[in-house]
């Protein structure tokens, strides 16, 4: 007999975005992310927690999510 088994799986998917300011940045980013390629995965959902820039400096952080 066969068994399927359902995870609840946690990750952090990490997107590089070439915007011109963080509002910019966070409306590109839902397009790529529902682009990425999450393997098997089914019923992905995402949500922005936090942007930094190319030096590493967080410049936006959604408190919420933490």
């Amino acid at each position: 007999m066969k068994y399927y088994i359902s995870y609840r799986v946690k990750a952090s998917y990490i997107a590089e975005i070439t915007a011109d300011s963080i509002e910019e940045a966070k409306s590109l980013i839902e397009d790529g992310f529902y682009k990425a390629d999450f393997g098997d995965a089914e019923d992905v959902e995402g949500t922005p927690i936090s942007i930094e820039d190319e030096n590493g400096n967080e410049v936006w952080l959604d408190s919420d999510k933490y």
